[in-house]
This record gives C-alpha cells, structure tokens and sequence, in this order.
C-alpha cells in the first residue's frame, strides 16, 4: 500500500510558529470570559437582592410596629439599590438584555407615590 505522497509532503513541513499577535488575543478573550463570568454572578446576586425586596419586605408585618418612617422610606430604599444594580451594570458593560428587567423594576419602584411625612413628623 501506498502513501499518499501529498500527506507525506504535508508531514515533511516543519510547523509554523503561531503570530505574535495570537498570545494578547488569547489573553483578551479570556479577560472578557472573566467579566462574563462576572457580570453574571453580579446579576444574579442583584436578582437574589431584588427577589428578597420585592417578595419579603412587602409581606412582612408591619401592622403591629409603629414604624411610619421605614414605611415610607422602604420603596425609595429599593429603588436607590436598582439604581446601584443599574450603575453596575453599566459599569461593567452589561448588554440590552440584562438591563432589560432592572429597568422594568426601576419604573415599577418609580410609579409608587411614596406618602408625604405628616405635620411636624421627621423623614
């Protein structure tokens, strides 16, 4: 049986050494798995914090303390920390898609018309 002669030829050929150029190409891809991997947990960590705002503040009993100024302070609270969640986001250059739900929140957050303080009473 024969070899084929132009796989011979091609086995012949000492190897390219691979361009300068491949070594910071390689080294800037993995630097942006990193900050994928990054934004990720970032993102998820704020939908953790999000899910506890949204889902344990507002089922929490506060009938039987008289806390008037947590009250009304809480919805501002979750919107300063979607506004933070947003400033990270941007901050490491999250896409359209992950923006998407922290500004749907933001806006829910904003529609709620926080009550004014009473006469006399501290914010």
């Amino acid at each position: 049986m024969n070899p084929d002669p132009i796989h011979e030829q091609l086995q012949s050929l000492p190897d390219l050494p691979p361009p300068d150029s491949l070594w910071p190409r390689l080294a800037q891809r993995q630097r942006r798995i990193r900050q994928r991997q990054q934004a990720g947990t970032v993102l998820a960590a704020a939908a953790a914090f999000a899910g506890v705002l949204f889902f344990a503040i507002p089922h929490a009993d506060l009938s039987q303390q008289p806390v008037p100024a947590l009250a009304r302070t809480t919805p501002a609270t979750r919107l300063q920390a979607v506004d933070h969640a947003l400033q990270a986001a941007y901050a490491r250059g999250a896409s359209d898609d992950e923006l998407a739900p922290l500004w749907d929140i933001r806006q829910q957050l904003a529609s709620v018309e926080l009550p004014s303080p009473a006469q006399g009473e501290l914010p």
